[in-house]
């Protein structure tokens, strides 16, 4: 049932897909310069675009009102949607890789800079964060509220990623003061990355559980 509920958003916006896989190819050119932040302000991009258009069609179709007439949990609509929006990312990070490569072998003469993990850990902090936060208000008020909140997060996410990129370089080169920091410094890249996981799955599961008791309580 999440396979169908993925699928459908998808579908009902085709057209969105192709747009924003061109507007990801868009964004290779006009960020040449900007070598740490292209791939995580792209994937953002997207992912915005899919996720907010996914949204104004369910409301625009009252799609809610058919799915809640049918034998699925309202949990399971909720997954669905949070699981869409890394399908979104996964397509973008294909996408990127795909476009970034063909344009390397074209010897096209311009900039072309390849998804590095810190890139790719960036735009995922910076999409889940936009979708910790506008999913929660779209289940519990609706599109309209949730578009507000969504433009926002962003607009400054879209244009704070650089930002984000220094923070989390930074936050891994400079332990802070104390045993249990010092502890986990010295574990090794592979021990700070999977808390990072975890911190950012703790925070996804919250949100999770917010946007899962808000459309429970909603009436359609």
């Amino acid at each position: 049932m999440l396979y169908s509920l993925i699928v459908k958003d998808l579908l009902i916006q085709k057209r969105y897909v192709a747009f924003s896989l061109l507007y990801l190819l868009a964004l290779i050119f006009a960020f040449q310069n900007m070598e740490s932040v292209v791939f995580s302000a792209a994937a953002t991009g997207v992912v915005y675009i899919l996720l907010t258009t996914s949204c104004a069609y369910d409301e625009k179709n009252k799609t809610d009102i058919m799915i809640n007439s049918l034998p699925i949990k309202r949990s399971q609509v909720v997954a669905a949607k949070y699981l869409a929006v890394y399908v979104f990312f996964l397509m973008a990070t294909v996408g990127y890789i795909i476009f970034s490569n063909l344009l390397l072998l074209s010897g096209a003469p311009i900039k072309v800079y390849p998804m590095t993990l810190d890139s790719f850990m960036v735009g995922m902090v910076a999409v889940s964060i936009m979708t910790g936060l506008n999913l929660p208000v779209f289940f519990k008020f609706g599109f309209a509220k949730s578009r507000i909140v969504g433009f926002l997060l962003f607009f400054c996410l879209f244009f704070g990623v650089s930002y984000i990129m220094k923070v989390f370089q930074e936050w891994e080169r400079v332990a802070l003061d104390g045993a249990i920091t010092k502890f986990i410094w010295s574990q090794g890249d592979v021990v700070i990355l999977l808390l990072k996981a975890v911190a950012l799955l703790a925070f996804i599961a919250l949100s999770y559980g917010l946007s899962v008791k808000f459309y429970k309580n909603r009436e359609f």
